[in-house]
């Protein structure tokens, strides 16, 4: 990996690479920004309201979501300058849009479920249910695929296809999960979490077979892992550690590159959608842009 770019932005909670690679949405903890990559001129700056909630931004950076009650869905396209309603008929705590961005999916509270809204026409297309679990929280994503959403409760995750609302097997953890993510393929799923290894629990990353259930493969790390992203090509898996960055071959079952930072944790990592950048978010406000080398 090669460092070709960073910059600094006030408490960047989250990272979101556009899918024509244009632009980078930046979610913090009061703010929503959309730069333009790969000059960073700001596209668009929106400050939350004392009272609203900032829930998601659409994958092309145009359509932010927002809510005030945790029950309806304001949806706002800065581009256009439109905004839409749509009631969901819950209680919900999150919601996020597909990858595609068609749709978008809210995590209700008033049972275990999860409804997914058509972004154009407002209508519900489908409820998610069957998710099962004696833990007070939980959440349901999106994986990079657009067909699975991912459930996940303390040590315990599980994927649905949402076509047909059938749950694959139920994987469970020795410990709370800190991170995953499904590949866009819909093949793969990866974990971390800590494993019992010779009477001491140590960092571990996981790759399953979600439709099956079973380990594929799993390793150790140094330190615990908190963010994970597949490669477009689904090739490689990233892998933040504390203060550092890897890259997994998944054909090799080897470390290929790492990026070690000498004054911040790395809180997340992100392949641009060519898969030729990956992008870091770190505890110290810094954003850095890798080129990857063969």
């Amino acid at each position: 990996m090669e460092l070709i770019t960073e910059f600094t932005l006030d408490q960047p909670a989250r990272l979101e690479w556009c899918t024509d690679q244009t632009c980078i949405s930046v979610i913090g903890y009061d703010y929503l920004k959309v730069l333009s990559y790969p000059d960073f001129n700001e596209l668009f700056s929106y400050e939350i309201a004392e009272n609203e909630f900032l829930l998601d931004i659409s994958p092309d950076g145009k359509t932010y979501a927002t809510t005030n009650n945790n029950e309806e869905l304001l949806l706002k396209n800065w581009e256009m300058r439109t905004e839409t309603i749509i009631p969901t008929g819950t209680f919900f705590m999150g919601a996020e849009f597909s990858p595609d961005g068609s749709k978008i999916m809210v995590t209700s509270m008033d049972e275990w479920g999860a409804l997914i809204f058509d972004i154009e026409t407002g209508a519900q297309m489908v409820k998610l249910t069957g998710f099962e679990t004696a833990a007070p929280v939980y959440d349901v994503r999106f994986g990079q695929s657009n067909d699975y959403a991912i459930w996940i409760a303390r040590a315990i995750i599980q994927v649905s296809e949402i076509s047909t609302n059938q749950l694959f097997p139920a994987i469970y953890h020795q410990d709370f999960i800190m991170g995953f993510d499904l590949n866009a393929d819909g093949t793969l799923l990866a974990t971390s979490a800590a494993e019992a290894v010779n009477d001491e629990f140590m960092p571990t990353v996981f790759l399953y077979d979600f439709k099956s259930g079973e380990l594929m493969h799993k390793f150790t790390t140094e330190k615990a892992v908190y963010g994970m992203k597949f490669s477009p090509d689904h090739s490689k898996l990233a892998l933040s550690l504390g203060n550092s960055i890897s890259l997994y071959d998944l054909e090799t079952q080897q470390v290929t590159n790492q990026f070690v930072s000498e004054t911040e944790g790395i809180s997340q990592v992100l392949f641009s959608p060519d898969g030729t950048i990956l992008v870091s978010a770190g505890e110290g406000l810094h954003i850095k842009f890798f080129k990857l080398i063969e």
